[in-house]
């Protein structure tokens, strides 16, 4: 994976050259991205919003934004889990 390193709060992430080459994705994109991705290392694993926002310093709202949008455009997928509290 090409791309660029992003600081959140103290530690190194690498994102894809392809996030900062989309008019799109914004800061928290990035920064949300960063952080599930660098969580999942090519794994199926979950992770909680709750551990996003509180690495990223972003809101709930922010993130659950950010999360649709990367999956929408294939940064990211997902799968729902009614009644559970990680995504």
């Amino acid at each position: 994976m090409k791309g660029l390193m992003i600081m959140l709060r103290g530690l190194w992430y690498k994102v894809p050259s392809e996030l900062f080459n989309d008019d799109g994705i914004t800061k928290a994109d990035m920064a949300v991205f960063a952080y599930v991705a660098d969580r999942l290392k090519g794994e199926c694993k979950s992770v909680s919003v709750r551990s996003v926002c509180a690495a990223t310093d972003y809101s709930r709202r922010q993130v659950q934004e950010s999360l649709k949008k990367l999956t929408e455009r294939r940064y990211l997928s997902a799968q729902e889990r009614p009644g559970q509290c990680t995504m």
